[in-house]
């Protein structure tokens, strides 16, 4: 079943709508570094052992984005799920 209906019947349709609607408005920075976006995405690649051939897992890259110049201002790539370090880091 679709989770908007699930939701409609059990909340309401107000409820669903804030729930499931999209989010108007604009995300505007006016200076550079102003607001930076942080998102984090599995690689579309599993490493592998170089010696055995074993799969070792797939990376995560973490990427720190200006929404000003839209420029990708810092990156990170782990073997870990995105954390509170991988973010400092």
């Amino acid at each position: 079943m679709d989770t908007r209906e699930i939701a409609k019947a059990r909340e309401g349709a107000k409820a669903a709508g804030q729930k499931f609607a999209p989010v108007i408005g604009e995300n505007k920075a006016s200076q550079p570094l102003e607001i930076v976006q942080i998102d984090h995405t599995p690689a579309d690649i599993i490493l592998v052992d170089s010696l055995e051939r074993q799969p070792i897992g797939r990376p995560w890259v973490t990427l720190a984005i200006d929404i000003a110049t839209r420029m990708v201002t810092g990156y990170y790539t782990s073997l870990e799920a995105p954390s509170r370090l991988s973010v400092s880091l």
